[in-house]
């Protein structure tokens, strides 16, 4: 069994942690490191917050029928 090393997902676009760091993903049955995932850290959720802050300036106003 494995599982597909993963990347943070920010402002529409698939990125690895700024700084590189990842984590292990362990098959729960046996132990066995089956894959990694990004790690975000402080400078991956300043990116993260400054999209979702750009976004909002951009839908706020609009009405749930648009």
């Amino acid at each position: 069994m494995t599982y597909p090393n993963t990347q943070l997902f920010i402002n529409g676009q698939w990125q690895d942690a700024a700084d590189g760091r990842t984590l292990a993903v362990n098959n729960p049955a046996t132990g066995k490191e089956i894959g990694r995932v990004a790690q975000a850290g402080k400078a991956d959720l300043d990116l993260a917050l400054a999209a979702a802050q750009k976004g909002f300036e951009t839908w706020r106003d609009m009405t749930a029928a648009e």
